[in-house]
């Protein structure tokens, strides 16, 4: 019989997050192929959870109304203020899943009020954010980085291209771009990069001065890595001896940098 003790942190994690992936859609419309699901199976299985069954998770849920209470209540004798933050942040990554194509991302009053209510009863009070939307605030600032870094490979990979070239991007261009996501931990479902260069009509240049301007960390590291990026996926691109990188890629490369490192004005 299931009851409080089958609930380990990692498992109590779990159902926090799948209760968010609940708040304001109808439950018949999540199941084991859905977007929310397949979060929720990345989580477990960086978590340790490999085995969670889509079945067994939802019956142990239905049989026991207090789930959630119990949830909380691990968590909170778990007692572990960085592994609760990181609950947080997935909950907002749920949420983010739940509206895929949406480059700038709005909690609902539903899971608003979720996500906060949670906080309240994981972190201590010295430590929480001051509201929700800071934790939002992050989430969007690390989704438009990870956007404007996509954008800024791309722009390399196609500037050689004309709009009508049937296969752009070369095998050697597609595998290096992989492992840059790989490595970096991005998910492409999120982004809708094939609308944002049209909306730009393929103007290279334009779509650089667009990505720079989602880039608003002062975290140089991530910036000197967009452009080394960029330089990979051009060197791949345009073997030609002692020069192996194209004018026009090395003028998007030499835009890139000056945006990304420009001095800031004084108002």
């Amino acid at each position: 019989m299931s009851n409080k003790n089958n609930l380990t942190p990692k498992l109590a994690k779990l159902h926090l997050i799948w209760s968010m992936a609940e708040q304001g859609t109808a439950v018949d419309q999540l199941d084991h192929r859905s977007n929310e699901f397949k979060l929720l199976k990345k989580i477990a299985n960086e978590s340790g959870e490999v085995n969670l069954s889509f079945r067994n998770f939802l019956d142990y849920r239905q049989n026991n109304p207090k789930f959630l209470n119990w949830a909380i209540e691990v968590i909170r004798v778990h007692n572990d203020i960085k592994y609760n933050k990181e609950i947080l942040d997935n909950l907002v990554a749920m949420s983010i899943v739940k509206k895929p194509g949406e480059n700038t991302h709005i909690l609902t009053k539903e899971e608003r009020d979720f996500l906060f209510g949670i906080e309240i009863r994981i972190i201590p009070l010295k430590q929480r954010y001051l509201n929700p939307s800071q934790i939002l605030k992050a989430k969007n600032q690390k989704k438009d980085n990870e956007f404007a870094m996509m954008l800024l490979l791309w722009s390399i990979a196609y500037c050689e291209y004309s709009p009508g070239d049937v296969k752009p991007v070369s095998e050697k261009e597609r595998k290096l771009f992989n492992k840059i996501i790989k490595d970096e931990k991005i998910d492409l479902k999120l982004f809708n990069i094939i609308k944002l260069r049209k909306k730009f009509k393929n103007n290279e240049t334009k779509i650089v001065e667009y990505a720079c301007s989602l880039i608003k960390t002062n975290n140089k590291i991530f910036k000197e890595t967009c452009l080394k990026y960029m330089k990979d996926i051009a060197k791949i691109s345009f073997e030609n001896g002692s020069n192996p990188i194209a004018s026009k890629e090395q003028e998007l490369i030499s835009l890139a940098e000056e945006l990304l490192f420009a001095p800031k004005k004084n108002k």
